[in-house]
């Protein structure tokens, strides 16, 4: 990554405009404190979010519709309910369980407990996506679930900057799975070791194609 940056700096000093995002990144160095190090870590991110966590996402809705015919049915037969079932996989089977922060400068109170400048805290997002004063039966998948915001990809400063590509990744494609590969079926999974980041790291499938299709 760094020398794709340090290529985009480059080909600015030739005189040359490339618009890609890590060259948008590159020009916005020394804007409102922006270091050659955020922009590396920040591209960084962004790469890694489209590999993994839109990876793990997808992962858990075809587990979803695979584990009921009758979800799989519903959804294919009226394709708005494809955005209300891919957050509620993102609600209920939240890919960011938990993410790190520190605590603000001249420390802070919560609940009673005293937090000081610089301490880490876990912020638990898969918990508070079940968190019962915000969902009603919150343990309950519910694609026809009144639309609430949850937690799945950050909040405020911390939202996902990759939310809304994510989100019409998985749209299409589970539309075109659905349709290709209707009868498609689970026949192992793999989650791995780690729970912090959840989602499938493989799939096991069976595949029946739609009839009349090569």
């Amino acid at each position: 990554m760094s020398e794709e940056i340090a290529d985009r700096r480059g080909r600015f000093a030739r005189g040359e405009r490339p618009g890609d995002l890590g060259s948008l990144m590159v020009a916005a160095e020394g804007v409102n404190g922006i270091t050659p190090t955020m922009v590396v870590d920040n591209v960084y991110n962004f790469i890694l979010g489209a590999m993994d966590t839109t990876e793990k996402w997808i992962g858990n809705i075809i587990i979803r519709l695979c584990d009921s015919a009758e979800l799989r049915d519903h959804v294919r037969s009226d394709e708005s309910l494809l955005e209300p079932l891919i957050d509620e996989v993102m609600r209920l089977d939240t890919v960011a369980q938990v993410v790190m922060r520190r605590v603000r400068p001249g420390g802070a109170a919560l609940c009673g407990q005293t937090l000081g400048e610089g301490d880490q805290i876990f912020a638990m997002l898969g918990a508070a996506n079940r968190d019962p004063a915000e969902f009603d039966d919150a343990d309950r998948f519910d694609v026809h679930r009144p639309r609430k915001p949850n937690l799945g990809f950050g909040f405020g400063f911390h939202h996902c900057l990759g939310i809304n590509i994510a989100r019409q990744e998985a749209m299409a494609f589970i539309a075109v799975l659905m349709d290709v590969l209707p009868g498609l079926r689970v026949v192992g999974c793999d989650y791995g070791q780690s729970w912090a980041l959840w989602g499938p790291r493989g799939l096991q499938i069976s595949l029946a194609r739609a009839v009349g299709r090569p």
